[in-house]
């Protein structure tokens, strides 16, 4: 009965508000409005969820924002019933807009025809980034304090110190931004935490007087997100939510869950594999790029394909399996020829050998050179011929030949004993590898094997 009664007076109070109210103040009746208004209090009151899709200049933010805050009227003591209303948009000018225009006239009409008995407060919800840290602003002016700088930039820097809202200040430079931002991570003993504007800015955001919400796409995925990982909400638990401009969600999600590889990513690295000496490396995945690009591309027009769904055909499948099966083994070759730069240096180290003398011309000094240096040019000569080909692509199974070099040269030549410790194991299926680098010794000092051991002396 309550329930009926409630519904009764809402469906009054909508009426008296769109027919009445809002025309005595400038606003024209709409139809339209008024029974997107009824659909969207119906699904509020029955916790169901609805799509709608409003034309432009019917009043569809009057209308779900007049169903938030008479749901929050007459049905207070619902489940939830003292939590806020999350309102998430695509623009930062329709955030601007609700908190600066739409919200403050609707509370000033009602709050003169005693529709509600305290104003409506809302809030603007956005990342840390967006936002001044304290520390972080003074540490940055007394950086330029005496340095010509843009007058326009360090007037926009010098009100930061009364605007702790980066996205309000005009002229503030990319640099000076990240400069003074929030960090991700805020330190738990930094001296201005008592003071610090953007935490009072999270103590007011926290307030159970604050009945709206307001979020762009970005930040509500990302709520939802920590709440799927058991990690603290960004939002404050909300009993409604309205996602305004819904036809721009999909690419929010997509831009915060995708991951996007266009063809111009795979010349970059191609480029970076040549200039790195990979040249076959950089051939093959070539290869397998462009078989994967044509696979996407036959048999539709690209006019067709912007309109169309995406069809994973066996042969699209089998071309991405095959271009991730070789980046896959790319990447596990690239780390073993870090692993091998990381010996050579420390063998070098250890015998003093400066790194710009490596090669073939220390090749063919080592015959000239003391016999520990002899040694370390040897050790590496052995790791590089193992491990690289004349044309300096990695061997497919330079992982095997880099345990069995580094086997030889750290336990049977005895150089470099107790450097590195698990090197000579076979690598587990994944094909990760793990070395623990040990260097207990100082540079030009090579560590003595024990009696008996090859080199010792």
């Amino acid at each position: 009965m309550n329930g009926s009664i409630s519904k009764e007076q809402t469906y009054r109070e909508i009426e008296r508000i769109f027919r009445t109210l809002l025309p005595q103040n400038g606003l024209a009746v709409r139809e339209e409005q008024i029974a997107l208004c009824y659909t969207m209090m119906d699904t509020l009151f029955q916790n169901n969820i609805v799509l709608c899709d409003a034309g432009v200049g019917i009043g569809k933010t009057y209308a779900y924002l007049t169903a938030c805050i008479l749901l929050k009227k007459f049905a207070p003591h619902a489940p939830a019933g003292s939590q806020s209303v999350v309102v998430s948009t695509s623009s930062v000018a329709l955030q601007d807009a609700i908190i600066g225009e739409y919200i403050p006239f609707l509370s000033r009409i009602f709050l003169e025809n005693r529709i509600i008995s305290k104003p409506i407060r809302a809030m603007v919800r956005k990342g840390k980034e967006r936002f001044v840290c304290d520390a972080r602003l003074s540490q940055r002016l007394e950086a330029v304090k005496d340095k010509k700088k843009n007058a326009e930039q360090m007037e926009a820097l010098l009100s930061l110190r009364t605007h702790y809202d980066l996205d309000s200040v005009a002229g503030l430079s990319g640099f000076d931004r990240r400069q003074v931002c929030v960090p991700k991570v805020c330190e738990k003993t930094c001296p201005l935490r008592s003071t610090c504007r953007y935490h009072q800015y999270l103590k007011e955001a926290r307030s159970a007087e604050i009945s709206i919400q307001i979020c762009n796409h970005n930040y509500l995925l990302a709520d939802a997100a920590h709440r799927l990982q058991e990690m603290r909400p960004l939002l404050n638990d909300y009993r409604a939510l309205v996602i305004d401009e819904a036809h721009k969600l999909p690419d929010a999600a997509r831009q915060m869950y995708g991951k996007s590889l266009s063809t111009e990513d795979f010349h970059e690295l191609c480029t970076l594999l040549i200039k790195e000496k990979h040249a076959l490396a950089a051939q093959r995945l070539k290869e397998k790029f462009d078989a994967l690009v044509q696979a996407m591309c036959r048999g539709e027009l690209l006019e067709d394909a912007q309109r169309t769904a995406f069809v994973l055909t066996p042969e699209r499948e089998a071309s991405l399996r095959a271009c991730i099966s070789f980046l896959r083994q790319l990447q596990k070759q690239l780390a073993v020829l870090r692993v091998f730069r990381l010996l050579r240096a420390l063998v070098l180290h250890l015998v003093g050998i400066p790194r710009s003398i490596t090669g073939r011309k220390a090749h063919a000094q080592a015959s000239r050179l003391p016999g520990s240096t002899q040694r370390g040019y040897t050790a590496v000569g052995r790791i590089e011929r193992h491990l690289v080909r004349e044309d300096q692509d990695l061997c497919s199974d330079a992982h095997h030949r880099l345990a069995a070099v580094c086997h030889g040269i750290f336990h049977g030549d005895g150089l470099g004993r107790g450097l590195v410790r698990g090197i000579n194991q076979v690598p587990p299926a994944d094909g990760q590898q793990t070395v623990q680098v040990i260097h207990p010794v100082q540079p030009g000092q090579l560590l003595q094997p024990a009696a008996g051991q090859p080199g010792a002396q």
